[in-house]
């Protein structure tokens, strides 16, 4: 009696893919966050004075 064939699918689990457009939309938002702060000359300016101070 011959094994059952285990078909595997070529798409990725339906978890999987929620995990990984969760993973993208928080990159994302980082970025997003990570532009808006360097887009602001004033929050540059302290935070080059305070890590100056660390010296």
């Amino acid at each position: 009696m011959p094994a059952p064939a285990i078909t595997t699918s070529s798409r990725p689990n339906w978890r999987i893919r929620i995990g990984r457009a969760l993973v993208w939309v928080l990159v994302a938002g980082l970025l997003a966050a990570v532009f808006a702060l360097y887009a602001r000359s004033d929050f540059l300016l302290t935070l080059a004075n305070q890590l100056w101070a660390c010296f």
